[in-house]
């Protein structure tokens, strides 16, 4: 398989899921990942390399070459990115069936939140961007989010080199403050017992979260984060603070009515 690898979390899972034989029987072989240059960062070609680095540092500790793949998606394409990001991956992910027989995309959203299906990458379209020669295979739905980072505890390198945030202020990295890197640190805290080298050392992880407004999409991992809390009865300390970022507002005229 080829699959695409920004250097995410999800990501990360996916490959590490496949080479270290954690996806037992379905296990395929990678042959390479892709990351794709002008999407993120398109306006930083500095944090991109940064970003690429770091990306090809973490792919390549488990022996897989990275490779680069331009596109000028941004300039053509007026839509939302997260419309149509599914069908980008695919798009250059096809660029290579002569050198492997699928594609793999990692998931964001578990099969447990219904709203996966409003992304433009998902566990129902993505395998219909196959052809007849390159299956296009949506990957890695039935593991939480939580459980990933639970997961990749066990590859050092991902802890270092993964990147997660959507604000890293121009650098390519993790900033260590926004919602994204607060409950990845938070999650990765609570199941593992520290947080990893990628993020800032020293951010006060309680106060800020206390402060921290979770938009209502972000929810759902934080309930994850509660679920697993509550069946491991690990982290307890943070199990108030978690229940609150995950309660979802009531609609008003929900209030009224009650």
């Amino acid at each position: 398989a080829v699959m695409a690898c920004s250097g995410g979390l999800d990501a990360a899972f996916t490959l590490w899921r496949h080479v270290s034989g954690l996806a037992s029987h379905a296990a395929l072989k990678i042959h390479k990942c892709i990351m794709m240059e002008g999407i993120e960062l398109s306006d930083r070609p500095a944090s991109f390399a940064r970003a690429f680095a770091d990306n090809q540092a973490m792919v390549g500790s488990l022996g897989v070459p990275l490779v680069r793949v331009g596109t000028n998606y941004r300039e053509v394409i007026p839509t939302d990115m997260l419309l149509g990001y599914g069908a980008l991956l695919a798009g250059c992910l096809h660029h290579f069936k002569g050198e492997a027989g699928t594609g793999l995309i990692a998931c964001g959203y578990s099969y447990a939140d219904l709203e996966m299906t409003s992304l433009g990458s998902n566990a129902l379209t993505d395998p219909l961007l196959s052809s007849a020669d390159f299956k296009i295979f949506h990957d890695g739905a039935g593991t939480r989010r939580v459980d990933k980072v639970e997961a990749l505890a066990k590859w050092s390198e991902s802890g270092q080199f993964a990147r997660v945030c959507w604000q890293p202020e121009g650098k390519g990295g993790n900033c260590g403050h926004c919602e994204k890197c607060l409950r990845t640190q938070l999650t990765f805290l609570v199941t593992t017992g520290q947080v990893p080298s990628m993020f800032p050392p020293g951010l006060p992880l309680r106060s800020l979260i206390k402060k921290l407004r979770v938009p209502r999409e972000c929810k759902v991992w934080w309930a994850e984060l509660r679920d697993w809390i509550e069946e491991h009865d690990q982290g307890r300390e943070w199990l108030r603070l978690v229940r609150q970022k995950a309660r979802r507002n009531v609609p008003f005229g929900r209030r009224l009515r009650r």
